[in-house]
């Protein structure tokens, strides 16, 4: 499994940091949605909840980490429905 992608690159310390920050933000984005096993979300929803948590992440990483999830079969896309500026996004919830 593929945390963070490293299109820098990076090398050595950095690299390790920013990969063990990867891992920790896809540990905390599948924690939100097994809290939530009835819901579905979308990567806005997700990063709006964990925002009010005080998790300051990117959405660019939180939309990694649920790639990442989904690739491993830990999170599944289950639908889609319209947010921000008229535009559809997929919903995912614990596998």
């Amino acid at each position: 499994m593929k945390g963070f992608y490293n299109t820098v690159p990076l090398t050595g310390e950095m690299l390790i940091k920013f990969q063990e920050k990867a891992f920790k933000q896809q540990e905390i984005v599948l924690s939100f949605f097994q809290k939530h096993p009835e819901r579905s979300f979308t990567p806005i929803e997700v990063h709006y909840h964990l925002w009010k948590a005080k998790y300051t992440y990117p959405l660019t990483s939180v939309r990694r980490a649920i790639t990442n999830l989904t690739s491993e079969g830990k999170l599944v896309m289950v639908g889609r429905k319209m947010e921000q500026y008229g535009s559809p996004n997929n919903t995912w919830k614990a596998a």
